[in-house]
């Protein structure tokens, strides 16, 4: 075999076209009274958004992050919900077709349309794609019925309840973070109307010789009644020059095209170099040359390996052994690089007001931070897409696990399927950014207290998983492995004494991939969550207890006020 082809591959799959110009659904949403079962409620609805922030609104509670106004949002997880939509037929020309789209919607859901069952589906990340046209009249309802939050049985309420799904552990409750478990459309939703002859699939998928001097693309679409159509592909340079071009041949709804891109530019962590992105196009003709269709995207060709250290296969000593440490150096495009950065956790409790501009102004200071790797950490949301778009132009590096942490996730063949299922979009969605690294199947799975292996299920079907659909990313079951290092979380253990200085000299791993320490909030934050009357001073059994001042993990994390005092002074306010 020719050595100087088919090293590397890198994948560009989008499952779904962005719509060009969506059409917006107004929707409101019904609910049974908290006090009387049975006694329907209304509410206007935002999406995306979360059920809880619109019944909230509409009953007048007080924000979730204040006191203890958390508590009054908890009823919700155990009732129903139906968002409903109604809308006039659109204006549509001879052969379109109306289609709904959903990029989220969180958990288990129903979808009718004027009174016809569509779909039924479990897990968060798959997205959803419809044809309503033959079911079009002049006055329409689209219906979306949530199924209460999935709790596994027997549990006690807390993260363990979130074994038995896909969904975020970190919303069960955490040792920072409040139980409030979302639930409802958390991402970009909308209609849009296509030509009867429109792409519904594009993949472009690409191969560096060993060199890295050559690219081979293989750029795929599929859609409906294509046989009359022509599919141009454009491919641009970073200052907009044309750098290659083509169509693709169609036979039975399906297009493909391979192509060969000389000497291209990689792409780079911004601290190794410039983090490179060429524009790509695809558009959809009719036989008068008239466009149908048009899409872009972004390419950055690189080549990722996760190698073993110098020395590594050394330890630990001692023969025999079962396994050396983990494979931890990451390398780009053939040089090792030095990852710093921080863990990633949702940046708002309800994952539906997540804006770009809000990823856009905590990843501009993560840059200025000089990071250059993120670890998506496994409790929390894998990320709407703009994150990774971001990540891809600013050159940060994305560890991305999957949504499974701390527990012993069911190797059932119900869980297992939802797991297949979302696994899968994740992956399709995710594996053309650059900016992916390395594939991770969760947060602490191989401990006491999660008790998971590499033989369990859950963690085989991923590993399955990212092998058929990302070969050529690195995968590792989950983090911590042998060789890593979580924590420690104080600045001083209490038990050695030891100050986190000694405590990280100590330390011999390959990659230390949590810890970290624990501060107060600033004045104006602490104001902002904490009544006044319970801000000073702090006490367990108040409003800091449910902000896990206290009794979050022992008895004064995360405050840790004696600690404090004993480095700085007695505090008097």
């Amino acid at each position: 075999m020719n050595r100087s082809l088919l090293i590397v591959v890198g994948f560009i799959f989008l499952g779904n076209l962005m719509a060009q110009d969506p059409l917006e659904l107004k929707w409101t949403l019904s609910y049974e009274d908290e006090d009387t079962p049975g006694n329907l409620r209304m509410a206007e609805a935002t999406v995306p958004g979360a059920v809880q922030l619109d019944v909230a609104k509409e009953e007048g509670y007080g924000p979730y992050y204040y006191g203890e106004n958390w508590k009054d949002y908890l009823w919700m997880e155990d009732r129903e919900f139906v968002y409903v939509s109604n809308f006039l037929k659109p204006s549509m020309k001879n052969g379109e077709r109306l289609v709904f789209r959903s990029l989220g919607i969180d958990y288990e859901f129903e979808i009718t349309f004027n009174g016809k069952k569509l779909l039924y589906q479990e897990g968060m990340f798959t997205p959803v794609r419809l044809d309503l046209t033959s079911l079009l009249k002049v006055n329409n309802e689209l219906r979306i019925r949530i199924f209460p939050i999935p709790k596994k049985d027997s549990e006690s309420a807390d993260r363990s309840q979130a074994a038995a799904s896909v969904k975020p552990a970190v919303s069960y409750g955490w040792d920072w973070h409040p139980r409030l478990v979302p639930s409802g459309i958390w991402d970009d939703t909308w209609l849009e109307i296509l030509p009867g002859s429109h792409l519904e699939n594009v993949s472009v998928q690409y191969t560096l010789n060993e060199e890295m001097d050559r690219a081979f693309l293989k750029v795929e679409a599929a859609g409906r009644d294509l046989a009359a159509c022509s599919i141009n592909w454009s491919l641009l340079d970073s200052s907009g020059d044309k750098v290659d071009m083509g169509y693709l041949n169609s036979y039975r709804n399906r297009g493909v095209l391979y192509t060969e891109l000389v000497n291209p530019q990689l792409w780079w962590p911004h601290d190794h170099g410039e983090p490179y992105l060429y524009t790509y196009t695809i558009e959809l003709a009719d036989q008068s040359g008239k466009k149908l269709q048009t899409y872009k995207g972004h390419i950055g060709f690189r080549r990722v390996k996760l190698v073993m250290n110098e020395g590594a296969w050394a330890e630990p000593k001692g023969f025999p052994k079962t396994r050396s440490v983990a494979p931890i150096q990451l390398e780009i495009n053939g040089q090792k690089i030095f990852c710093k950065g921080s863990n990633w956790v949702n940046p708002e409790i309800f994952p539906g007001i997540i804006t770009g501009e809000r990823y856009e102004e905590l990843l501009d200071r993560a840059l200025e931070a000089n990071f250059n790797m993120f670890r998506v950490w496994g409790g929390g949301i894998v990320n709407k897409e703009s994150f990774y778009e971001l990540c891809d132009s600013l050159g940060i590096l994305v560890w991305q696990e999957f949504p499974l942490a701390c527990n012993n996730y069911e190797g059932t063949p119900e869980y297992l399927a939802v797991l297949k299922q979302e696994s899968e979009s994740i992956i399709r969605r995710l594996r053309g950014h650059p900016s992916l690294a390395i594939w991770s199947g969760g947060n602490e799975l191989f401990n006491a207290w999660s008790g998971m292996t590499d033989q369990s299920m859950a963690i085989r079907l991923l590993n399955s998983q990212c092998l058929e659909l990302d070969p050529f990313t690195p995968f590792i079951s989950t983090s911590p492995l042998m060789g890593m290092g979580h924590g420690h979380y104080v600045f001083r253990d209490q038990e050695t004494g030891d100050e986190v200085y000694s405590t990280m000299m100590r330390a011999h791993n390959t990659a230390y991939t949590e810890f970290g320490m624990p501060g107060p909030s600033p004045v104006e934050i602490l104001e902002a969550i904490i009544p006044g009357e319970e801000l000073w001073p702090p006490q367990a059994g108040t409003s800091w207890e449910s902000h896990h001042a206290y009794n979050a993990w022992v008895g004064d994390t995360w405050l840790m006020k004696d600690m404090i005092e004993e480095y700085f002074g007695r505090a008097t306010t």
